[in-house]
């Protein structure tokens, strides 16, 4: 079924009478016959030919999921860009995710600078999303650097007081490593007479 209908797409595509409005509906159910069929790559090419159509939002969402499947994570935050800038929505909580990504393989490929300047990055995008921090107060405790993993952590408390849990013991270990037990034991009664868990 869907060998026969890419053939019949491409066949009104290779029409030279179709009408334009006709043409871009062929070309849409074109990429979405290689969209579900798995054919990523066709499905991508198909769908960047729909750009100035009425199909255009159509296909960026489309482009969004394709990129999210295959983890192609600064594309997915090229078109998640582009959404918000044709004023489809805020991407802001998926780019900074996207961001967030992209640091844990720059860290995985050995460059930590470009992964702590990503997550900075998803920070300022999203100031209330937890994982930024998370991420950056983890990888700067895992290299050794107690007192940027403690403020990292600190910032977390206030951009996101409920999410500061998840961090309680990285915390804790960051003011354990710095000599300085009692900041964290201050901080976390803080937290408890605030949320107490």
């Amino acid at each position: 079924e869907t060998e026969r209908a890419v053939s019949v797409h491409e066949h009104l595509l290779r029409r030279g009478d179709l009408p334009k409005a006709d043409r871009d509906r062929a070309q849409h159910e074109l990429a979405q016959d290689f969209f579900k069929a798995g054919l990523f790559d066709r499905a991508e090419a198909a769908y960047a030919e729909l750009r100035g159509t009425a199909f255009e939002r159509e296909a960026r969402l489309a482009l969004l999921s394709l990129y999210e499947r295959s983890r192609d994570w600064s594309k997915a935050a090229e078109v998640a860009a582009e959404l918000e800038a044709a004023g489809t929505g805020s991407f802001s909580g998926r780019i900074a995710h996207y961001l967030c990504e992209q640091a844990l393989v720059a860290q995985s490929q050995g460059h930590p600078d470009l992964a702590q300047e990503l997550l900075g990055q998803a920070q300022r995008r999203e100031p209330e999303a937890a994982r930024a921090y998370v991420l950056q107060g983890q990888l700067l405790l895992k290299a050794g650097q107690p007192e940027a993993a403690f403020a990292t952590f600190n910032k977390l408390l206030v951009a996101n007081p409920a999410a500061f849990n998840l961090v309680a013991a990285d915390c804790a270990t960051a003011a354990q490593n710095l000599g300085q037990p009692e900041r964290a034991i201050a901080l976390l009664l803080e937290q408890y007479q605030r949320a107490p868990s």
